[in-house]
C-alpha cells in the first residue's frame, strides 16, 4: 500500500511568486490526478502539471488559484487521497482611512490582505492604537498634525499605510469626506 504526502513549495503561498505542490508517493501506483474543489485539474498559462502528474506548478501564484487541492494516487489495490487548502497570501494593499463625523471621531483602517491584516494607528508618529477603528476627541484631533494607519500582513510582514494630515480647526467641514486618506507607503 504506498505512502502519499503532498509537500507545498514555498510553505507560504505568496501570490504573484512562484508556487508549487508536489504528490510524494512511496510505494505502487497505477496513476496520480490531481483535482481542484473536486474537479480535474486543467493545466493553463499559469497552471502546469508535470508531466508524471507528480507536481503542479503556479506561475505565478493567482489569487484565484485558491481551493483545496487534492492527489489522488490510485493503484490495483485502493484509491489514497491527499488534500491541501491553497490559500496564497498577499497585501496588504490598498489602505484607506475613513471617517465619521462625530464626537468622537472614529477613523476605520482598511487594507486588502489575505490573511487579514493587523493594524497600528499613530499620531505624529507615536503609536496610539492597534485595531482597525480608533475613536478620537475632536480637541485630540484639533491638537495634531497626523495620523498614519499601518497595516501588516501577520504571515508575511509586509507593511503598507495611509496618511492623513489632520486639518485643524477645520475638522469639522473635512469630515463630511468620507474617505480622509489612502495611499501606500
Amino acid at each position: 500500500m504506498p505512502s502519499v504526502v503532498v509537500k507545498a513549495n514555498p510553505v507560504i503561498p505568496m501570490a504573484s511568486k512562484a508556487f508549487s505542490l508536489s504528490c510524494d508517493v512511496d510505494g505502487p501506483y497505477n496513476s496520480i490526478q490531481w483535482l481542484m474543489d473536486s474537479r480535474p485539474l486543467v493545466s493553463s498559462s499559469t497552471v502546469t502539471i508535470s508531466n508524471d502528474s507528480t507536481v503542479v506548478s503556479f506561475n505565478p501564484l493567482k489569487t484565484d488559484n485558491d481551493g483545496l487541492y487534492q492527489c489522488v494516487v490510485k493503484n490495483i489495490l485502493k484509491e489514497h487521497v491527499r488534500a491541501y487548502k491553497l490559500l496564497a497570501s498577499y497585501g496588504p494593499s490598498h489602505v484607506n482611512i475613513s471617517a465619521t463625523a462625530e464626537n468622537p471621531i472614529t477613523l476605520t483602517c482598511l487594507a486588502a490582505s489575505q490573511p487579514p491584516s493587523t493594524y497600528v494607528w499613530k499620531i505624529d508618529g507615536k503609536p496610539v492604537g492597534n485595531s482597525s477603528e480608533i475613536k478620537l476627541s475632536i480637541l485630540v484631533a484639533l491638537g495634531s498634525s497626523t495620523i498614519t494607519c499601518i497595516a501588516t500582513n501577520p504571515r508575511t510582514n509586509a507593511t503598507a499605510g495611509a496618511t492623513f494630515k489632520l486639518p485643524g480647526k477645520h475638522l469639522s467641514s473635512a469630515l463630511k469626506i468620507r474617505h480622509l486618506g489612502a495611499g501606500l507607503f
